[in-house]
């Protein structure tokens, strides 16, 4: 196969991620502490242990302004972050010492919904604030 038919290939997967992306219907990895729920929303993981440990990445973050320093942070206090493992469709929750890619893994991007509040949404469980597609540009 030429570069040529190679690049069209790359360029008609990404057109076709991105028209997924702009019906609404692409589904991506989410990081620790957020879960695909059944009807296609973004939610928090419902495990409570798991939101305290999300919650406190995000308060430490907001204190401190870094995510080096949280992992710093975190790494001094000797606490463990949850991890997620896939094997192919079962998901799994795993704890471990904190790594600087965890941190900034939980830590909001363009593709992640906002920090999670104290006070759930309209329905429990749900994360508020907006949730920004993904697009690579």
């Amino acid at each position: 196969m030429s570069e040529y038919e190679l690049g069209l290939l790359r360029q008609r997967g990404l057109a076709a991620r991105d028209g997924k992306a702009g019906r609404g219907a692409l589904r991506f990895t989410l990081p620790p502490g957020f879960v695909w729920s059944e009807d296609d929303r973004i939610e928090l993981d419902p495990d409570e242990r798991v939101q305290d440990a999300i919650r406190l990445v995000f308060a430490e973050f907001r204190e401190l302004g870094s995510a080096r320093q949280v992992f710093l942070w975190l790494r001094d206090a000797a606490l463990q972050l949850p991890v997620v493992r896939r094997n192919s469709a079962v998901r799994r929750i795993e704890w471990r010492k904190p790594a600087y890619h965890s941190v900034v893994q939980v830590l909001p991007t363009r593709s992640t919904p906002a920090p999670p509040t104290q006070t759930p949404g309209p329905s429990a469980g749900e994360v508020s604030g907006p949730i920004v597609s993904h697009r690579v540009v």
